[in-house]
């Protein structure tokens, strides 16, 4: 398993493939793969390989190529369920945040865990190390930014998704290692 999560790159879309390829589903939005660049590019959600997550540590890089008001982001989604309860890594143009939304009854509830001003310029690469370790979540942004989260509460394991709202971005997934 560890070996073919550290192949994910290799497993993505080519410009005709179907909608699921070697367990990446594509239920929203259209994405593509650059097999020369590595990018996964896109717009929407989709899934990893991985399956059910808890704990991982991933290493990536994003370029968000859209992203035109504060509300648009793009990032990652991480303990995903189909209830709508999830984690969420999100760089916005003025901002990084870290928040945890969850349903009770038909109520949605969305709380941040963390967030912090950053410039997230258009077109350029940022790299990111994102680590998960029960309800404690780490995110090093660039050289610099670092949020810290600690949910008493843990979401269980679940999905773990790239994601964009009102956004284009490419990502660049260099390791997934899960515990």
């Amino acid at each position: 398993m560890r070996r073919l999560l550290l192949l994910l790159p290799l497993l993505l879309f080519a410009a005709d493939a179907p909608q699921e390829i070697e367990g990446w589903t594509n239920p929203k939005g259209q994405w593509s793969y650059d097999a020369k660049s590595g990018e996964i590019c896109g717009a929407g959600t989709i899934e990893s390989v991985a399956g059910s997550v808890s704990d991982f540590e991933m290493t990536f890089q994003i370029c968000i190529d859209e992203c035109t008001d504060a509300y648009n982001m793009a990032g990652i989604s991480f303990r995903a369920n189909e209830t709508g309860a999830r984690y969420k890594l999100s760089l916005r143009p003025d901002r990084v945040t870290l928040d945890k939304s969850w349903v009770e009854g038909e109520k949605p509830n969305l709380k941040c865990l963390a967030s912090q001003p950053m410039s997230i310029p258009k077109g350029q690469w940022i790299p990111i190390i994102l680590s998960v370790r029960g309800g404690k979540m780490e995110a090093r942004i660039g050289r610099k930014t670092t949020l810290q989260a600690v949910d008493p509460e843990p979401l269980p394991p679940a999905k773990l998704e790239l994601i964009t709202f009102r956004a284009t971005a490419r990502f660049k997934i260099k390791k997934l290692k899960t515990k």
